[in-house]
């Protein structure tokens, strides 16, 4: 009968260290109780056994949990491994479960980090929130500093980039590895010229050029720009020289070199250089402006017809409202080449504005309504009156100009709103 009470007390202690072993011992423990209070010769075996299960019950547990514990130590190992590889979309699986497993709170805002980093790097379209996340949720995060930059430059890559100023702002770039904050300088820089903030523009690419040779030609590029802007001709003239070879600006930089070479009236090179580019790329995106370019050069050199033909495909390429500059020079070649009815209507076009070019416009258009119709009697000639005056005012003294009327019906010249607008 003792084998019996040592067996049910055997049975009571191992339930309450392991219920999950009870059932088991439910089902053995009285057929035991029997066998040894029968057969005492077994007891010693029996003993053994149950001490063993006993004994060994604390070790199975400890390794289970040491198990877990490795597998979740090799899930942010790995995770990390990977993304430091820059192997992010292999890292994110790792990160994922090892956050799933709750782990303690300084490897958990690391695996965050890396997951949110991974959502900028493989554009995910949440990438913007996920970043915001991180940023409330460990609001003192080591990484802010790197968090608010991959911000900023989500903000560039969509255009909106006095957002990604003020974020760009409150980075210090200088902490980021070179790469990175060379990349980040280059799009600050960008930002400040896109919002036309063209001296902050400029000292940035400056900088940026001194240190990264990665970046030289760019800054080359947006800096000769910058002078042209500035119209400091022979300074962008410079810059944009060396980069008509460059693989990334050969279609971009002859524009600007042609432009700059009409502005400071070197119509020659102008002219070959804008040929040259008509014949490398006719229909580029600055193929109508070549034209201009080109007909301006003609216009300059006396060619009229030229001029009319290399404008007009100006007009028809260009879908924008047309240069007044264009517009004149493309209404005296008509006037050149006899043509007065496009002529008066070219030149009616550009009286958009009290200027010294549109004062032009209207002495140009006086001339040429007898040339017009010069084979007509005026009819204020032959009824003895004095000439009809178009009165043309600017900001500093008003411009009388008379205008020599036919006998015919002046239009399309007199019913040109834009001139009989100045008639009041």
């Amino acid at each position: 009968m003792d084998w019996i009470l040592f067996a049910e007390d055997l049975k009571s202690s191992y339930l309450a260290d392991n219920s999950l072993k009870y059932n088991k011992l439910q089902k053995h423990i009285p057929f035991h109780s029997v066998l040894l209070h029968k057969h005492p010769i077994m007891k010693k075996e029996i003993t053994r056994l149950i001490c063993a299960a006993i004994c060994c019950t604390p070790i199975i547990g400890f390794a289970q949990t040491s198990d877990k514990f490795t597998s979740t130590d090799n899930l942010y190992k790995e995770g990390k491994e990977l993304f430091q590889e820059k192997n992010y979309a292999a890292a994110l699986p790792a990160l994922k479960a090892f956050v799933k497993q709750k782990p303690a709170t300084s490897l958990l805002q690391d695996a965050e980090y890396m997951l949110a980093s991974s959502a900028y790097e493989l554009k995910d379209k949440n990438r913007i929130e996920i970043l915001r996340k991180y940023l409330d949720r460990y609001p003192d995060t080591p990484y802010a500093n790197r968090i608010y930059a991959l911000l900023a430059s989500c903000y560039f890559y969509e255009g909106k980039y006095d957002e990604a100023l003020a974020l760009f702002n409150s980075a210090d770039l200088g902490l980021l590895g070179n790469e990175e904050r060379d990349d980040c300088t280059y799009q600050l820089a960008t930002c400040y010229l896109k919002t036309n903030n063209l001296r902050e523009a400029a000292i940035w690419f400056e900088t940026l050029r001194a240190n990264s040779p990665k970046y030289a030609k760019d800054c080359d590029y947006y800096l000769s720009y910058i002078r042209y802007t500035q119209k400091r001709y022979n300074e962008a003239l410079k810059g944009f020289l060396p980069l008509q070879d460059d693989s990334k600006y050969k279609a971009l930089v002859p524009y600007y070199i042609a432009e700059i070479y009409a502005q400071l009236q070197n119509y020659d090179k102008a002219q070959i250089v804008a040929q040259n580019y008509l014949s490398a790329y006719p229909n580029n995106e600055h193929t109508a402006e070549m034209y201009r370019i080109l007909g301006d050069a003609y216009y300059h050199f006396g060619q009229y017809h030229q001029a009319v033909e290399s404008f007009n495909e100006y007009l028809d390429k260009d879908h924008s409202a047309a240069r007044r500059d264009a517009l004149y020079m493309l209404g005296l070649s008509y006037y050149q080449t006899k043509v007065y009815s496009k002529a008066a209507e070219t030149l009616g076009k550009v009286t958009t504005t009290n200027d010294a070019l549109t004062q032009n416009a209207y002495l140009h258009m006086g001339s040429l309504i007898c040339n017009w119709q010069k084979k007509t009697k005026p009819v204020w000639l032959s009824n003895k009156q004095p000439p009809p005056m178009l009165i043309c005012k600017s900001r500093n003294r008003q411009l009388t100009i008379t205008l020599f009327a036919c006998m015919k019906p002046l239009s399309p010249l007199s019913a040109n709103p834009l001139l009989l607008s100045r008639n009041s």
